[in-house]
């Protein structure tokens, strides 16, 4: 029903990742804590739980879609940690050496953008 695709011209830019899930899927409880870091449950369960696992939900995803081409490995949601900042975006860091070029934490940005139906992340390397 919906396909996104995003590309770029920029040699500063070595990966894009994005994702979109849709506005009030349920996570159940015990996917939050296969998804989610302990702090990251922590932020979650500040208010509006669902919609905030949903958002690192969608985060990871961009995440994963952005590193994978780069170190053709598979790596689990909870290698990356991410840590809330202003203006609805996350500093995610790197738990695990994916490779030369991604080691250990790693640091960069993951922005999303919340509406009435979708939730939208976009990662950046």
């Amino acid at each position: 029903e919906l396909a996104l695709a995003v590309v770029t011209a920029s040699k500063n830019i070595l990966a894009l990742g994005i994702d979109l899930e849709l506005h009030g899927r349920e996570i159940p409880l015990k996917l939050e804590e296969r998804i989610c870091s302990k702090s990251e449950i922590e932020w979650c369960r500040l208010g509006q739980e669902n919609l905030r696992t949903l958002i690192i939900f969608s985060a990871k995803e961009s995440i994963y879609k952005a590193l994978y081409p780069l170190c053709h490995k598979f790596f689990g949601f909870k290698a990356v940690e991410l840590l809330p900042l202003a203006g609805e975006q996350f500093q995610a860091k790197l738990l695990v050496e994916l490779g030369p070029n991604l080691p250990r934490n790693y640091e960069f940005k993951v922005k999303y953008l919340i509406d009435s139906t979708y939730i939208f992340s976009l990662t950046i390397i």
